[in-house]
């Protein structure tokens, strides 16, 4: 249960199908099942994964360095318990909304709209808008700095070598000249 925007789209959810019309969960909580025992054990990873993660993870796997130019990241390490930190998963509605999330928070960010934010834990059906209430600071912290990194570097971002958003490589300060 790897969260990934791997085949995702929107399924009769509000009305519609299709790929980009929402930022629903059904969009950013994707599952990824590898089933590979030589260098996945079988275990359950909840961190954020992206697509853009499966070829390196390929290339890993039959030991091919992986290209510098590609932007995903191996996911070996992570299966065989080398995360420790909650990634990031995110999903767009081209350039106007984005929605994120980490374990149970998840972030809707629509135009200028004030953020929407829901506890997954205990509203999977993204009904109830916690954003501004004490109870949801926690979610509300964990989730707008690494969404604002990605809307903010969006274009130029490298997460072959800058990381994940929520934990950025100290390239990342590098890169930017810190």
């Amino acid at each position: 249960d790897w969260s990934s925007d791997v085949c995702s789209s929107d399924l009769w959810e509000d009305g519609r199908v299709g790929h980009g019309g929402s930022v629903r969960e059904s969009l950013v909580h994707v599952p990824l099942v590898v089933h590979y025992p030589p260098m996945f054990p079988a275990v359950r990873i909840s961190e954020g994964t992206e697509g853009i993660d499966i070829v390196p993870t390929v290339a890993d796997v039959l030991g091919v360095a992986a290209d510098p130019e590609w932007q995903g990241t191996s996911l070996v390490g992570l299966a065989n318990g080398g995360g420790g930190y909650p990634l990031l998963s995110t999903s767009s509605q081209y350039e106007n909304a984005h929605g994120g999330r980490i374990g149970h928070w998840k972030i809707k960010l629509i135009g200028t709209q004030t953020p929407r934010l829901y506890n997954l834990a205990s509203d999977p059906g993204e009904r109830n808008d916690v954003w501004g209430k004490p109870s949801a600071q926690i979610g509300a912290r964990l989730l707008l700095d690494p969404m604002w990194l990605l809307r903010n570097w969006n274009v130029e971002w490298k997460k072959a070598q800058w990381g994940n958003a929520a934990a950025v490589s100290s390239r990342f300060a590098a890169d930017l000249g810190e």
